[in-house]
């Protein structure tokens, strides 16, 4: 755990993880990254960050992998900013961990339609061809 704090990792999840813990954690993350509160009908945003596409995403849930998880959060983090296809790699699914090119292409290709309001009409993830993907809130 030491190794991955040195290499730039902010939070571990250690397992066997009890799912209350993990769902705590996961309200931490968006809370910290686009405004996420809880108000007395539940977990909201208090404002849309994803334009107008949040609404239909409010009618029903997004049941999203650990990988596509990891990298919408990381490319949320980093709104507007041009993330390359290795630093991606890196921060998706680890030094070494068996990430490359093709496979972050077909976790993007997958990870579009459940996020986008209209998957024909890309909004969100954006791919800056030879260089990587760019996250764009409105």
């Amino acid at each position: 755990m030491l190794e991955a704090c040195e290499a730039g990792v902010d939070e571990c999840v250690l397992k066997p993880i009890h799912p209350l813990l993990f769902e705590a954690k996961i309200k931490a993350w968006l809370r910290r990254a686009c405004g996420y509160a809880r108000s007395a009908q539940g977990w909201k945003f208090p404002s849309d960050p994803f334009g107008s596409g949040l609404g239909a995403w409010q009618k029903q849930p997004i049941h999203l992998t650990n990988l596509e998880l990891r990298l919408l959060y990381y490319l949320m983090g980093r709104p507007g900013r041009t993330v390359s296809t290795e630093e991606l790699c890196r921060r998706v699914w680890g030094h070494g961990a068996g990430g490359d090119v093709a496979t972050l292409k077909n976790l993007v290709y997958r990870l579009r339609p459940k996020i986008e309001a209209e998957p024909a009409h890309l909004h969100y993830v954006h791919t800056v061809v030879s260089v990587g993907y760019q996250f764009i809130a409105n």
